[in-house]
């Protein structure tokens, strides 16, 4: 089972990245509550962890048309700090993180653990969003599920080189991981770990095999009359793959 650094499963975390946007996934665990919220930027909620130590900054995804315009599609790169990140996942992240942590006690994340989490754009943001705690004394992870691409090689760099860990996976027929394009100098903050048809979570798996699943995946769906590339992108099925 694939945990954060803390223990806990990567798919109670994809469980909470459905819970911000309102689907019904039951009770929180005990031992942890959700301590602040927001509808500044993407939106999201603050869990924190009393068991594990964490504090989860979790934000939301695209939840409707105007998060395309907002956010999605303002894809000219833009500074954060000294390093180059997607300008709609920078705005919609910082806005939402600024406004999160200012319902936290400072004391808190003296002593919890950050953790950055996401589905789709709220992937991508809580990315961009952790470049604030990017510096050697930074105390803070990753974990996204079907974000897309959000850092240009510099910023992906700081990362990797301060973040305790960087978690992102993606289900090989999941077309919005694959954006923006990396032609134009967008990466991801680490190697995603695929998912597979078969849902097996494969590291390092090459780029043919990654492919070849992922035709399978379209042409089975052209001829069931459905689209892949959009229903595994749903937050239901990385968390049903990872448990």
């Amino acid at each position: 089972m694939i945990k954060t650094t803390k223990g806990t499963p990567v798919h109670l975390v994809a469980k909470y990245c459905g819970m911000v946007y309102g689907h019904d996934r039951g009770e929180l665990p005990q031992w942890r509550k959700v301590i602040a919220h927001t509808e500044k930027g993407c939106g999201g909620f603050a869990i924190l962890s009393y068991e594990s130590n964490e504090l989860f900054i979790v934000l939301r995804g695209t939840d409707d048309f105007g998060d395309w315009w907002k956010h999605n599609l303002r894809v000219l790169p833009r500074s954060y700090g000294e390093v180059l990140v997607h300008r709609g996942f920078r705005d919609a992240g910082v806005a939402a993180v600024t406004d999160l942590f200012s319902q936290i006690d400072p004391s808190v994340r003296a002593v919890y653990r950050t953790v950055y989490c996401g589905h789709s754009l709220g992937g991508a943001a809580a990315v961009v969003a952790s470049i604030n705690e990017a510096n050697p004394h930074g105390n803070y992870e990753i974990v996204t599920f079907g974000a897309p691409r959000a850092l240009f090689p510099s910023a992906r760099r700081l990362v990797q080189a301060t973040a305790k860990q960087v978690l992102q996976f993606g289900h090989e027929s999941d077309i919005v991981f694959r954006c923006p394009p990396s032609l134009i100098g967008y990466r991801h903050a680490s190697d995603v770990s695929f998912i597979n048809r078969a849902g097996d979570v494969i590291h390092g798996s090459s780029a043919a095999g990654r492919k070849l699943d992922a035709l399978s995946g379209y042409w089975e769906d052209i001829t069931n009359g459905e689209f892949d590339a959009l229903s595994d992108h749903a937050i239901r099925v990385y968390e049903d793959a990872l448990k």
